[in-house]
């Protein structure tokens, strides 16, 4: 990992606090009922636009995100790395954080899952923050992050990755297992949560200041 000058790493300690002061609004939002009109009011448009491709396309999108699939993809991703004398450190941290966040953010919350509109797919557990979206995010700035020594390759995986990360949040509001905020939720909390991971590794490979 690159050395940080001390002006640069200041700067990097703001990162991770825009999307942590967003989601702490968001949750504020979503317990006070404030955004219960936007969340409904979503669910319904995805419910008049259902059809059977569209059914078809969104399981797809959230099978691709669930943890059978993403397990094997971070244990390809640890091989490549090993074998490319890479430190998965970070990468692994970020993606089984994640998943440890989301379970935790769940219990605490305890939000149900929206039944509106009869749901494609079973769930039995809390709703916020949308695990699929978090896990989705994830695995695609972690590996962004583990080839930053690539430019061409890490353009790459954020081009193809970060659509692929948006599309699974809409299939789980399509799939009607998630409310919008659970969505947007899992978002901000990923960013933020990935944005302090960042600035911990940052600061431990910065320089230190020399003594006066």
């Amino acid at each position: 990992m690159r050395t940080l000058s001390q002006a640069s790493l200041k700067a990097l300690r703001t990162w991770p606090a825009l999307p942590s002061l967003l989601f702490a609004a968001l949750l504020l939002g979503v317990q006070q009922g404030w955004l219960s009109s936007l969340d409904s009011g979503l669910l319904a448009w995805f419910h008049l636009i259902r059809n059977p491709f569209l059914d078809a396309l969104a399981l797809d999108l959230t099978r691709s995100a669930s943890w059978p699939f993403v397990s094997l993809l971070v244990l390809a991703i640890l091989v490549w790395a090993w074998l490319s004398g890479r430190d998965a450190r970070p990468f692994l941290t970020a993606v089984a954080g994640t998943e440890a966040l989301n379970l935790l953010t769940k219990w605490l919350v305890a939000r149900p899952r929206p039944d509106l509109f009869p749901r494609l797919v079973h769930e039995s557990d809390f709703g916020f923050p949308s695990g699929h979206t978090m896990a989705s995010l994830a695995l695609v700035l972690a590996l962004a992050h583990l080839a930053q020594d690539r430019p061409r390759t890490r353009r790459w995986i954020l081009v193809l990755g970060l659509p692929w990360a948006l599309l699974v949040g809409i299939s789980r509001l399509y799939l009607q297992v998630h409310y919008p905020t659970d969505v947007l939720g899992g978002w901000l909390l990923t960013l933020a949560w990935l944005g302090a991971l960042n600035l911990y590794w940052c600061q431990r490979h910065a320089p230190s200041r020399s003594g006066g």
